[in-house]
């Protein structure tokens, strides 16, 4: 059999076997390529390659022992098999028990220790080489890198005694990953010879950096380009918030693959622009799962959930982004049958999928359901356990959110703002304030979480001194912040206050009102006496008054006297928006009853 096929087409095929990683199809070559009689090597050895690739490591060894004296190129390659397929063990005895040793297992025993975190190990096995070729060297310094110990890979570097493109670029990309960005641009600037890579990873580091002069004029000043380094382009104009820029390099770039497509698809999904997203996806010659997946969650994250449904049916083949992007939208929507549908359809689960459904099973009250599943859970996270605990806040259930957090192994930030949560949301503010003072990292969420808790059980100096003691350590307060103390201050009718947290969200700290802090401050100053101050900030904020804005106003009215008109002409407002709605009666109702008894 395989005397009819060329050794350039064998090669072929195997290769592209590799790349699949599909054991079935590597099987089917096999059965056509090489009979129970083959013995030969260097065909056999690129089979254990192809198998250990494949996650066989059985037929890697079936094919291995039917060589009666395995040379250096199969043992090699059954070391990396077993190495793939997490046999380290294994892979450390072939390497003893070979009579003679290639360059490539010397390097392939240090790199699979340092992939596994053992860096001293990995530079032992390299120190022991008898010889060092400048792939080894280069091996030795990506595997400093990947274990992001750049001060050795430094060392390495300065020892290797012929560094060459591969060495200086490596060395550059290092750098640059651990942001220092003019260490980057020395070394660009002291290599004795540049490829492409090496302009691309500069114009990349620029780009990763915010330093978008510099990463145009290093596209413009290369030599030559390809077309990773138009990609590159177009990547930093989006990473820096230069949309338009990023389109019309795409437009101007000689030819386009995948990466690009996808890239542009990315670009505009990520600025809410989904049917730009999607004309784009339209003129894609061919689409694969990256770009099925970017347009997905673009629809998903604008709310368009028939067309996130759609094309979740329509692709070819799905991964977990697929599957988990679709899962969202069921969380998002509450929707607790669909959810699990998928949940139980999914041909493979990870964690995202596992802690989407205990979150959707925890937002719509089933907190049972969502327990029993994260009990099921193979593998618990912090995200895991941080969504249970959320689960358990909304449930009402603090004490267990509590059980949960001081049996976790790591805990972050969110695990603390999520008990604070738990506690605070349920009335009990001094042990959320207790949990909140031992916490050692805070946030503006863990913050917020405080302050809010305490505005809407009604504690609301708590919630005020709380704010201002946030300001005094640093820590800048968000929208959400500046809405819970106007609900404070609304608890205590400060009106002067609220208007002066009002002011100062936008004057010092720029950030622009939502339509709630609107509302709240209506309800203020209805409250107040100030009905035609509140009907005038109704009429000039930056929205349109919607049914939640007259309520606010008519609401208010409802507490205070002398406001017969402007109550009227919210009601006949809100009836106009939601004629169903008997909301405007039973507040009319209140306010004459009120306005009765002065």
């Amino acid at each position: 059999m395989l005397s009819q096929v060329p050794a350039s087409q064998v090669t072929y095929l195997v290769n592209s076997c590799l790349r699949s990683k599909d054991l079935s199809q590597a099987k089917r070559l096999h059965a056509k390529l090489i009979s129970d009689q083959c013995h030969d090597e260097a065909l056999l050895s690129l089979f254990i390659k192809l198998y250990g690739s494949c996650g066989s490591i059985e037929d890697a060894r079936g094919l291995f022992d039917r060589l009666d004296d395995p040379g250096v190129s199969s043992r090699n390659a059954l070391m990396l098999a077993y190495v793939q397929n997490g046999s380290l063990a294994e892979a450390e005895e072939i390497f003893h028990r070979m009579p003679k040793r290639s360059l490539a297992s010397w390097t392939t025993l240090f790199v699979a220790y340092a992939q596994l975190g053992d860096l001293s190990k990995a530079q032992g096995i390299f120190d022991s080489m008898p010889e060092k070729d400048i792939a080894a060297w280069n091996a030795m310094i990506q595997a400093c890198i990947y274990n992001e110990d750049l001060h050795s890979a430094k060392r390495i570097f300065d020892q290797a005694p012929n560094p060459n493109v591969v060495s200086w670029t490596s060395i550059l990309q290092a750098y640059a990953q651990a942001g220092h960005i003019e260490s980057a641009r020395s070394v660009f600037g002291r290599m004795p010879y540049r490829n492409v890579v090496t302009w691309t990873a500069m114009l990349a580091a620029f780009a990763q950096h915010g330093q978008l002069e510099d990463a145009r004029w290093i596209f413009d000043t290369m030599p030559e380009k390809n077309i990773i380094s138009w990609n590159a382009m177009i990547q930093a104009y989006a990473q820096n918030g230069h949309l338009l820029a990023a389109k019309k390099a795409f437009e101007e770039a000689p030819a386009k693959d995948d990466v690009t497509w996808n890239t542009m698809i990315t670009v505009f999904a990520e600025n809410g622009q989904t049917e730009a997203a999607k004309r784009i996806f339209d003129k894609m010659p061919t689409h694969n799962v990256v770009s099925w997946n970017a347009m997905i969650t673009s629809y998903a994250e604008s709310g368009h959930i028939l067309e996130v449904k759609r094309m979740f049916d329509t692709m070819p083949v799905r991964d977990f982004v697929s599957w988990n992007a679709m899962m969202q939208v069921y969380v998002v929507k509450g929707d607790v049958e669909q959810a699990k549908r998928l949940f139980e359809d999914a041909p493979e689960r990870d964690l995202t999928c596992w802690n989407a459904m205990i979150q959707v099973y925890s937002q719509t009250g089933h907190t049972d359901q969502a327990k029993m599943l994260f009990d099921s859970i193979p593998k618990l996270s912090t995200i895991s356990c941080n969504t249970m605990i959320t689960g358990y806040a909304v449930g009402g259930y603090p004490d267990e959110a509590k059980d949960i957090f001081d049996s976790m192994p790591q805990r972050d930030v969110i695990s603390s703002t999520a008990l604070i949560a738990a506690y605070s949301r349920n009335g009990r503010q001094i042990r959320a304030r207790g949990i909140f003072d031992a916490t050692i990292e805070k946030n503006v969420v863990t913050w917020t979480t405080l302050i809010a808790g305490y505005a809407h059980t009604g504690h609301a100096h708590e919630s005020l001194d709380a704010f201002h003691d946030m300001k005094i350590n640093g820590q800048d307060p968000n929208p959400i912040s500046f809405m819970s103390v106007l609900v404070a201050c609304s608890h205590i009718g400060m009106v002067s206050l609220a208007l002066h947290y009002f002011i100062q969200m936008v004057a010092d700290y720029g950030l622009e009102p939502w339509r709630e802090h609107y509302c709240t401050l209506i309800d203020i100053l209805a409250r107040s006496g100030q009905a035609s101050r509140a009907d005038d900030l109704v009429k000039n904020m930056p929205f349109e008054p919607d049914r939640v804005s007259w309520g606010a106003l008519l609401g208010g009215c409802s507490r205070a006297t002398n406001t017969n008109y402007i109550a009227a002409l919210a009601a006949q407002n809100m009836l106009v928006l939601a004629p169903g709605d008997g909301a405007p009666y039973v507040l009319l109702a209140n306010y004459s009853e009120e306005s009765s008894k002065l």
